[in-house]
């Protein structure tokens, strides 16, 4: 489920503690770096929405150095991982 984006979209708001529900370690750059990744979907699925509305949450919290680090570790994120997606993988024998 790497690349499913409603599964990027709760991990990286649970890492940010926003909200915080289950108990994740407090990582705010993990997190605005995951939600901002969804980004590039260009509003598919409502997620636009989600994502403008979560990330000044996140960033309300964080330091210019964080948000600055967080940004590189997007970039970095998209190099190794599967491009994002609404579609869940499907199970294989």
């Amino acid at each position: 489920m790497a690349g499913y984006a409603e599964s990027v979209y709760g991990y990286g708001s649970y890492l940010a503690h926003e909200p915080d529900t289950y108990g994740f370690p407090y990582d705010p750059v993990k997190g605005y770096s995951l939600v901002s990744s969804l980004l590039v979907l260009d509003g598919g699925g409502g997620m636009q929405e989600n994502v403008e509305y979560k990330l000044p949450l996140i960033s309300a919290k964080m330091t210019p150095s964080q948000i600055s680090a967080a940004e590189e570790l997007t970039k970095s994120w998209d190099l190794t991982h599967p491009p994002l997606s609404f579609f869940p993988e499907k199970l294989s024998r």
